[in-house]
C-alpha cells in the first residue's frame, strides 16, 4: 500500500481473528463498513489469484455504502486505475485479484461461480437461503456487518451461533475520527427514543415497536400518473430528492437525490441535472424559505411544504405505497421510521428524528396530492413554514 490511513478496532479484529466467519455487529457510523473495506485492501494488496464477492441485498444500496468505502479508499491510497475497474459487470481487478460487486436480489452471481472470500454488507437486509448459496460457494473467510435493529433476525441463530464464528461488536464510541456533529446527532438518540438508542446507538439488539409505514411493498417500475418532487434540504443531513407519483389511488415513490454536503449552488446544478423537473413542481422543506426563493429564481417551480407530521402521515397511511425498487435509502429509512416512545414504553404522539431525510422529502411531495385540504383549510395555512 502506497500511502497510510487511518483504521479503529474493527481492522484490528478483523487482522487477528482466525475465525471463518466474522460478524461485525454494531450502532451507527462505528466504522465496521469502512473499516472491513480498508482489510481486504491491505489483505488482497499481499496476495494474488483470488476472488472476493461484495455482496448486499440491492446494487443500488451497494453502491451507496460499501462500494463507495471501497473505491474512495483505494483513491486515497493512490491504488485506483480506471483501467482495472469494469463497470460493467462491476469488478475491479486489484494486485492480481478479482472484487466482484454483487447485488444479491439482482444476480445469479449469489448461484454462480465460487470465490475464495465473502464480504456481506448489511447482511440482515438479505434471506438465510441467499446467505447460504453465498457461503456454499465462498472457500475461504466470510466477513458480515449489520445494525441490530431486527430483533428476530436469523443473523442471531443461524450465523452468529455456528461455532466457526466470532462476533464482534461496536459503537460509534470505537470510531474516533468522528466529526462532532455526528456524534452529537446520534447522542440525541438517549432522549429521544430508547429503542433507537439501543440499536444504533449501542449496538445492541432491541425491537423497534412502533413502526409507522407498514403497508408499502417494492416495484421495479413506477408508472405514469399525476407527480410532485419532494425536497428536504441538508448539508451535514443528506439533501433528500424523492418524486412521488399518484396514479390509481395509489402513491408511489422514487428516490433521485441522496447527498450531503451540497451548498445552495451545488443543490441548484444538481437539480438542472433531472429533465423531469423542467415542467414539474418541488415541494420543498418550508424551513428554509432563502434557499426555496433561490432555486425559484434558477428557474424550477417550487413551493413550501406543508410538514405538520400527524397530518402527512396519516394521508400517506391512508393510500397503499409503492417503492421503487432502485431508492436504497428511502427502503432503509422507512423500515425503521417510527413513533417515539417514552422510558415507559408509552408511545407518543411524535416522530423519531433520525435517519428520515428521504421519509421527509416523501412526505411534503405525498401531502400535495391532499390538494383540497392543503388550499382551503385554515389550519394549513397558519401552520405552514413552521418547523418540524
Amino acid at each position: 500500500m502506497e500511502a497510510a490511513i487511518d483504521t479503529n478496532v474493527v481492522f484490528e479484529f478483523l487482522n487477528e481473528s482466525t475465525a471463518r466467519v466474522k460478524s461485525l455487529r454494531g450502532g451507527t457510523r462505528s466504522g465496521k463498513t469502512y473499516n472491513t473495506c480498508i482489510y481486504w485492501i491491505a489483505k488482497y494488496m499481499q496476495t494474488s489469484g483470488r476472488v472476493l464477492t461484495i455482496a448486499r441485498q440491492t446494487m443500488p444500496a451497494l453502491r451507496a455504502s460499501a462500494m463507495r468505502d471501497f473505491f474512495g479508499i483505494l483513491n486515497e491510497l493512490g491504488l485506483y486505475s480506471e483501467k482495472n475497474h469494469n463497470k460493467t459487470s462491476n469488478e475491479y481487478e486489484l494486485h492480481g485479484n478479482l472484487i466482484e460487486f454483487v447485488g444479491v436480489k439482482e444476480s445469479q452471481r449469489v448461484r454462480g461461480r465460487k470465490r475464495d472470500d465473502l464480504f456481506v454488507n448489511e447482511v440482515n437486509e438479505t434471506d438465510l437461503e441467499s446467505f447460504r448459496q453465498l457461503a456454499f460457494r465462498t472457500t475461504g473467510e466470510i466477513v458480515i456487518d449489520y445494525n441490530p435493529s431486527d430483533m428476530h433476525s436469523f443473523v442471531y441463530d443461524q450465523i452468529e451461533a455456528r461455532d466457526d464464528c466470532e462476533l464482534f461488536k461496536t459503537t460509534y464510541l470505537d470510531n474516533p475520527f468522528l466529526e462532532k456533529s455526528i456524534v452529537d446527532e446520534i447522542e440525541r438518540l438517549k432522549d429521544a427514543d430508547p429503542d433507537y438508542w439501543k440499536v444504533y446507538g449501542l449496538g445492541e439488539i432491541a425491537n423497534i415497536s412502533n413502526i409507522i409505514f407498514t403497508h408499502w411493498k417494492t416495484v421495479n417500475e413506477v408508472p405514469a400518473g399525476e407527480t410532485y418532487y419532494g425536497l428536504d434540504f441538508g448539508y451535514n443531513h443528506p439533501t433528500a430528492l424523492i418524486e412521488a407519483t399518484f396514479k390509481d389511488n395509489t402513491l408511489y415513490w422514487r428516490e433521485m437525490l441522496y447527498q450531503s454536503k451540497l451548498t445552495t449552488f451545488d443543490l441548484i446544478e444538481k437539480l438542472k441535472t433531472f429533465p423531469e423537473l423542467k415542467k414539474g413542481k418541488i415541494i420543498a422543506d418550508s424551513s428554509e424559505p432563502k434557499t426555496i426563493e433561490e432555486i425559484a429564481r434558477a428557474g424550477f417551480d417550487i413551493e413550501p411544504a406543508y410538514k405538520i407530521h400527524k397530518d402527512t402521515i396519516d394521508f400517506i397511511k391512508s393510500k397503499p405505497v409503492r417503492i421503487d425498487a432502485n431508492s436504497p435509502n428511502l427502503l432503509r429509512e422507512i423500515k425503521k421510521y417510527s413513533w417515539k416512545t417514552d422510558k415507559n414504553g408509552v408511545v407518543l404522539d411524535e416522530v423519531v428524528k433520525f435517519d428520515d431525510d428521504a421519509l421527509d422529502a416523501a412526505r411534503y411531495a405525498s401531502y400535495r396530492f391532499n390538494q383540497p385540504v392543503f388550499e382551503i383549510t385554515d389550519r394549513a395555512k397558519n401552520i405552514l413554514g413552521l418547523l418540524k
